[in-house]
């Protein structure tokens, strides 16, 4: 609200449902478990709140998630910011260097003219609302910095008198900039102050940042806004970043001025007086625990899970490797099973990913808890391969799903040489987008894997491309089917003759498993020409099917079917052994049969 305006967004007015209805650009999905009737749609609107009354939409309906359905009225009434879908997007978008840059950069194939379409869900840009005209303009020639993962949080500032507004988080234009300014403008959001009528912008901070490329040279962010303040007259940025003797986190408070049309740094200071903040502390072999500076170094101040203590974590090693077939240079972790002695061979278990060389990693990379059991695999008997998500397998599309089947063979070669291993019985798991590394990892290498998991993952196959992919744009499946080794349309010799149906000859145990509680819609059916190819050709399959589950799993019943139910999966396939903590009578009586059939 400002002045005597209200602005707000409100939810278009539902269709009535049919009789019946034409399909036009729906999924096999969306048809067969359609998605709610009430409209996902909004309008702006402004209201007049003078005796008149009088209600205007301004400009068309758009898909905005709820996050960003923020609205930020100027003091005199005049105009106000908002976030809107970034439609087509100028080509000089696509030399933003955001992180996974192969899903989430501003490439061609995902400009959109729709403000509803849900590919511009995470595209925005900051807008100017004329409240007089209902005229809406870019403010910046930009998108907002959200892919930068930087953490700064969306903050708008009007000045007293309206005339001018500090946004944050934000890109700035590659228009008409000299070459070193541009390069940082592709690779860091800044907070800017923008002049209303000359359209001018004042940088008054550039931000922190951290692209594909900046990862593959293991770069850490170098700081993190976690607040920004106006007082109308001064700026203030609490920035925490690291500490280069301590290496603990620390808080400062930056304060920025504008002097003539510049704005500068006029100081900064410790957050917090006295010692250091308290930090967060993990590593690969390292709990998380809060420490804090003292006169004798860094103490414990907080441990969250002290019970810890009484289970037997296995030892984790960062390793490296390379695959000699496209010379891709890997990162991951060994995680050894609790009492391993020099010379011992385990059967290996491959989760795929991620790899956070200063996580403690319990289950999955990142806090991943679907299918994924780390330190349970381990101390079940298993030496798990973590291995990373790594940038420049994901850089060529074109062979982004085969750089990845050659790392995963690659690293287990690695380990296998090392002698860590038994060659003759190891699995992995794939999830999300790693199962469709799997599922082409186990049809090209049939005797590779003795079992595998692929959990909640869209499969290459012509289901996928020519059914569940229509109507869907790049961000969504519409990226699979780029990576498949058949493109939607072609012929159907094409398919037969794809590496994906040599799953019909693997060896390996295949366990299945999909969720419907993320959106209640049949997200088993990505899954099922896999799991299909396998059943009629006769293969060790198994499909598990959470129908309250996540992507994700969260509830601690569906993470311990997950989760314990592997664990007696690959004990099961790799060991020969039975145990009583998930799997059931029916469960072995099922994988009995299943290894009968071979």
């Amino acid at each position: 609200m400002s002045g005597k305006t209200l602005v707000y967004y409100a939810y278009d007015e539902a269709p009535a449902i049919a009789a019946a209805h034409a399909v036009t650009n729906q999924n096999i999905r969306e048809i067969l478990a359609p998605p709610p009737t009430n409209s996902d749609t909004l309008s702006l609107y402004s209201s007049s709140l003078s005796s008149s009354g009088s209600t205007r939409k301004i400009g068309p309906s758009v898909y905005l998630a709820w996050p960003y359905r923020q609205i930020w009225p100027a003091p005199d009434g005049r105009f106000a910011v908002t976030l809107w879908p970034a439609i087509d997007a100028p080509s000089e978008w696509a030399d933003y260097r955001v992180r996974d840059y192969a899903q989430f950069s501003f490439s061609p194939e995902r400009r959109r003219s729709d403000p509803t379409s849900k590919d511009l869900s995470f595209r925005h840009r900051y807008v100017l609302i004329d409240l007089r005209t209902g005229v809406l303009r870019p403010l910046i020639d930009a998108p907002t910095g959200f892919f930068s993962n930087n953490g700064t949080p969306r903050k708008v500032f009007w000045s007293t008198d309206s005339k001018s507004v500090i946004v944050s988080n934000t890109y700035l234009s590659l228009i008409g900039v000299r070459p070193e300014e541009r390069v940082l403008r592709t690779r860091y959001p800044a907070t800017v102050e923008v002049n209303i009528e000359t359209q001018s912008l004042n940088l008054v901070l550039r931000e922190s940042g951290l692209s594909d490329e900046d990862a593959l040279q293991n770069k850490r962010m170098a700081f993190r806004i976690d607040d920004l303040s106006f007082d109308g007259a001064r700026l203030t940025a609490l920035r925490t970043s690291r500490n280069p003797q301590s290496d603990a986190l620390e808080q400062h408070s930056d304060r920025y001025q504008k002097t003539g049309d510049t704005w500068r740094l006029l100081d900064t200071r410790l957050a917090k007086k006295g010692p250091a903040a308290p930090f967060l502390k993990s590593g690969l072999n390292e709990r998380p625990k809060i420490f804090e500076i003292t006169s004798m170094g860094p103490e414990v101040i907080f441990d969250p899970n002290p019970q810890a203590e009484r289970y037997s974590f296995g030892r984790v090693e960062a390793i490296e490797w390379t695959d000699p077939a496209y010379q891709v240079r890997w990162k991951g972790s060994v995680t050894y099973p609790p009492g391993h002695k020099l010379g011992q061979k385990h059967p290996l278990i491959v989760q795929t990913h991620g790899f956070n060389p200063t996580e403690f990693l319990t289950d999955g990379p990142d806090g991943s808890s679907s299918a994924m059991a780390a330190q349970p695999l381990a101390n079940a008997g298993f030496v798990v391969l973590q291995v990373e998500d790594n940038s420049q397998a994901m850089s060529d599309r074109a062979n982004e799903v085969d750089r990845f089947v050659e790392g995963y063979r690659a690293g287990i070669a690695h380990l296998v040489q090392r002698g860590l291993v038994d060659e003759a019985n190891i699995g992995i798991i794939g999830w999300s987008r790693t199962g469709l590394y799997t599922a082409m990892l186990i049809a090209k290498y049939p005797k590779l894997m003795k079992a595998a998991t692929i959990a909640d993952s869209v499969q290459p196959g012509y289901l996928t491309t020519n059914l569940l992919l229509l109507g869907q744009g790049p961000d969504v499946y519409g990226d699979i089917a780029g990576l498949s080794v058949t493109r939607p349309g072609s012929p159907l010799q094409d398919y037969v003759a794809d590496p994906f149906y040599n799953l019909a000859k693997t060896e390996t145990a295949v366990r299945l498993e999909a969720d419907t509680g993320d959106n209640g819609r049949p997200d088993a059916l990505p899954m099922w020409e896999t799991f299909a190819v396998l059943k009629r050709a006769g293969r060790k399959v198994d499909f598990v099917v959470f129908p309250d589950g996540s992507h994700s799993q969260m509830m601690p019943r569906e993470r311990l079917e997950s989760q314990g139910g592997n664990v007696d999966w690959f004990s099961y396939w790799l060991m020969g052994k039975r145990s009583k903590s998930i799997a059931t009578t029916t469960d072995y009586a099922r994988w009995d049969a299943l290894g009968s059939r071979q």
